[in-house]
């Protein structure tokens, strides 16, 4: 979970993102930029990527990703 200027990000435990709060300049990921959210909402466009880590501060969102594959992830 990260936390910016009156907004919030969280990842799931399948890599999946939801974000919820203030939506001024696109900060909750979402193209209705402007769009406010009172609740958590699943973000649907990081296929095909999995979200491994998520940042904010005032009015940034980073997520950390990598791709999505068949093939085992090395320990």
């Amino acid at each position: 979970v990260a936390c910016g200027d009156a907004f919030t990000v969280a990842i799931g435990a399948e890599g999946e993102v939801y974000s919820w709060g203030k939506g001024a300049r696109g900060r909750l990921g979402r193209r209705d930029e402007d769009a406010g959210l009172p609740r958590p909402v699943q973000l649907d466009e990081t296929h095909p990527y999995t979200v491994t880590s998520v940042s904010c501060c005032h009015g940034n969102t980073l997520l950390a990703v990598r791709p999505v594959t068949d093939e085992p992830v090395p320990p």
